[in-house]
């Protein structure tokens, strides 16, 4: 719920950041050059979300395999890792990920209902 919010607050801002500047520029408002950077910029906001180093990196792994022997687990290790994966999972946490994801639908939403309406 919380990245919901983020977003929407990120895409109103960012709505309002293109219209002060292209009025600064223009000195009119014309909303297909406001829409169409606002759906440039929730492209960009896609594009950053995710994590393309993580693909990039085990994609190269992928391509390039390294070979090592096989050790044997240590049990109290395994249990370490299992605990602390647990852990993991059981936390709430808002990612900038899912912020980036939410403003840029978010302002896609407002895109198309700016076409539509006007």
């Amino acid at each position: 719920m919380r990245n919901i919010f983020y977003g929407l607050v990120i895409s109103i801002g960012i709505y309002i950041l293109i219209g002060l500047i292209t009025f600064l520029i223009t000195r009119e408002f014309p909303l297909e050059i406001i829409k169409m950077i606002a759906f440039g910029v929730a492209i960009v906001l896609f594009i950053s979300a995710f994590p393309l180093y993580k693909t990039l990196y085990h994609g190269s792994r992928v391509a390039n395999p390294t070979y090592t022997a096989y050790t044997p687990p240590d049990e109290h290790h395994q249990q370490k890792i299992q605990n602390d994966y647990e852990s993991y999972l059981k936390k709430t946490k808002s990612t900038l990920g899912g912020i980036f994801i939410w403003a840029a639908t978010l302002i896609i939403i407002f895109t198309m209902l700016l076409t539509v309406l006007f």
